[in-house]
């Protein structure tokens, strides 16, 4: 990776808020100008990481740097202080080869000094609906569901401040209902089931799903753990399930939260 010289390869990646997918995006970038990444977390940062790291060819991602580069006070200990100056004096010092990029939830608590010598912020968006509903289309590839395109278009408008981490989160949910429904079931029955696939065979389901009369139903009262996973039916994920799930999941996000990103975007970043 050649970033030039003259120039100083750092980059501060504000995610807005949390959830919006910073470390999906700088190992994509790596992936994509096919360099070595190295990542430091705010428990494992030590100044010596970054002054063995700085000189390599690649991405250095310094996680959460808020944890430890905030507003200086007059609070602060001597070891506060240190590890400050010594960001300070390292990122000024990186290989031409070299991009430094920091990520955080917090860019209004940074020091001004750090953010002066971090010349580019970008602001990652939200997803809007049709990213949303693309991500929903993505985690629900490999399972069986009955979603329709005016289905996924519906849950698009729906999700409104969802972030990527919180679209998973719906979507875990959404798997886990009926799950949950089965191993808290203690009377089963044998139903004849059509699949997706258009394939009928007969499986073993919750008498809760049954809408038979019990006298006509061959009725188990046996646990869920005790039926051979090959003849438990779970069902697909439909629309009614995935409104249920919105009824227990809801964004991360703040309104509140949101208009401080908006400020600092018009102060010192850019929106991507």
């Amino acid at each position: 990776m050649e970033c030039g010289r003259g120039r100083r390869p750092l980059m501060t990646y504000h995610k807005l808020p949390p959830g919006t997918g910073k470390t999906y995006f700088v190992k994509k970038l790596s992936e994509i100008l096919h360099c070595e990444l190295a990542i430091i977390g705010p428990h494992e940062f030590e100044i010596k990481k970054l002054q063995d790291l700085k000189q390599s060819p690649g991405i250095i991602m310094l996680e959460e740097i808020d944890a430890y580069c905030r507003k200086r006070s007059p609070t602060d200990t001597k070891q506060e202080r240190l590890t400050l100056n010594g960001i300070l004096l390292e990122i000024q010092g990186l290989g031409k080869d070299t991009l430094l990029i920091s990520t955080t939830n917090h860019p209004q608590s940074i020091d001004d000094a750090v953010l002066r010598r971090l010349q580019k912020k970008i602001c990652i968006q939200l997803p809007n609906s049709n990213c949303r509903v693309g991500l929903m289309r993505q985690l629900l590839s490999t399972e069986q569901h009955t979603l329709t395109n005016l289905d996924f278009k519906i849950l698009g408008k729906l999700t409104k401040w969802f972030s990527r981490s919180d679209i998973s989160r719906l979507i875990n949910e959404a798997l886990m209902l009926p799950i949950r429904e089965i191993t808290s079931s203690s009377v089963f029955i044998w139903r004849t089931i059509e699949e997706t696939s258009g394939v009928s065979r007969r499986y073993v389901i919750p008498e809760s799903r049954s809408q038979d009369d019990e006298t006509e139903s061959l009725r188990l009262p046996i646990n869920w753990y005790n039926i051979q996973e090959q003849n438990l039916w779970i069902p697909p994920i439909t629309m009614e399930v995935l409104l249920d799930a919105l009824n227990t999941v809801k964004p991360d996000c703040e309104t509140e939260n949101l208009k401080m990103y908006d400020r600092f975007t018009e102060e010192h970043g850019h929106v991507d």
